[in-house]
């Protein structure tokens, strides 16, 4: 089975991560949310489930938190950056360490 590539959009700026996901429509299968700097994200607002990536400064993943549920949060105080995915994605994708490694590469965001 062939995958797409995973494609990150990228909120550095303080409004865009302020907006976070909000901002998006539902994530599709291979596209998630580069946030930076993070280390903590929410789901109050969200209707759905999200997975997440909290990166240290060399983007290496340090926690993995899967199908954040809405209205939780998620911290690590390690991290720098944290990537949001649709609920599973890590789960299916056990390669997803170097997928976000790979898209954060292509998008010029490490």
């Amino acid at each position: 089975m062939t995958r797409t590539a995973l494609t990150l959009h990228r909120a550095t700026r303080f409004v865009d991560r302020l907006c976070g996901l909000h901002a998006y429509p539902p994530l599709a299968d291979d596209t998630g949310l580069f946030l930076a700097p993070c280390r903590a994200v929410h789901t109050f607002g969200l209707r759905y489930s999200i997975d997440v990536v909290f990166l240290d400064r060399h983007g290496l993943a340090v926690k993995q938190v899967d199908s954040l549920q809405p209205r939780r949060i998620a911290w690590c105080l390690a991290a720098v950056a944290a990537v949001e995915l649709p609920a599973g994605y890590c789960r299916a994708r056990p390669d997803y360490a170097p997928a976000i490694r790979a898209a954060l590469d292509r998008a010029g965001a490490a």
